[in-house]
């Protein structure tokens, strides 16, 4: 109906079939390229993230005073997971997998809307139910005050199965915080050495991991070195606004 040209982001799992249907799509990892538009052929198919500003999510150095406004004790190891408090980020995972961890000083933080329109109020009670102190949940903070949040966790969890990108691993290893997703493909390449994967369909396999990681913060401090370093060298505005003017300098043809 018009000639403009059209390049379809595919970040909702719409189907191939749908897919094909437009001249140009951009895939946001190697993944969904490569599932879906590796026989494509150049200029038509496309793989360029998202990206993460990395001006704004930087390693807060001074993360005591949000700890202490959270009522976060010095001693405490947090454990943190931002996102939607629902079942597909498997919320409810992530609950009873601290739960099995035998530390008094673990702290679960969780970070998202909670409405009782989807139910997330259900995952809150259910998490104050179980890990009673142990838990802290924010709701609806300003985006600016993210980076002092994450700089009160000493690791970063994300338990959903299956994510077309995960841009909270972007704005985690942004701020120096190691994280720990789904052995999934696309988790496993947007985190690459920032963190590990684990199997979020085995039960205590993801308390083992948390363990090992907060008794162990020499590794953590590197893990965390090596998410900031990849997150401004790959999913930085600079180096991802370089390949979508790319992509538009083919789209049209120049």
């Amino acid at each position: 109906m018009h000639s403009a040209k059209v390049i379809v982001v595919n970040g909702t799992e719409d189907p191939v079939e749908f897919l094909r249907r437009f001249d140009h799509v951009q895939e946001l990892s190697p993944t969904y390229y490569e599932r879906h538009g590796s026989d494509v052929g150049a200029g038509k198919w496309f793989c360029v993230p998202n990206f993460v500003d990395t001006s704004l999510f930087v390693p807060v150095e001074q993360g005591e005073g949000m700890r202490e406004a959270l009522g976060l004790m010095p001693g405490d190891r947090v454990v943190l997971s931002v996102g939607a408090l629902n079942r597909r980020k498997r919320v409810d995972w992530l609950i009873e997998e601290c739960a099995r961890i035998d530390d008094p000083f673990l702290r679960l933080v969780l970070c998202g809307a909670v409405s009782c329109e989807d139910g997330s109020d259900l995952l809150a009670a259910k998490a104050r139910a179980i890990l009673g102190g142990r838990v802290l949940i924010l709701s609806d903070l300003d985006l600016r005050r993210m980076p002092e949040v994450y700089a009160c966790a000493d690791v970063f969890v994300l338990c959903s199965l299956q994510e077309i990108f995960g841009i909270v691993f972007l704005e985690a290893m942004a701020c120096g915080v190691p994280c720990i997703g789904h052995t999934y493909p696309t988790t496993e390449w947007v985190i690459g050495g920032g963190g590990v994967t684990v199997d979020m369909q085995k039960q205590g396999a993801l308390a083992r991991v948390i363990g090992e990681m907060l008794a162990n913060p020499c590794r953590s401090v590197e893990l965390g070195r090596q998410g900031r370093k990849r997150a401004v060298d790959v999913f930085s505005q600079e180096a991802v606004t370089k390949q979508v003017i790319a992509m538009y300098e083919v789209v049209l043809g120049k």
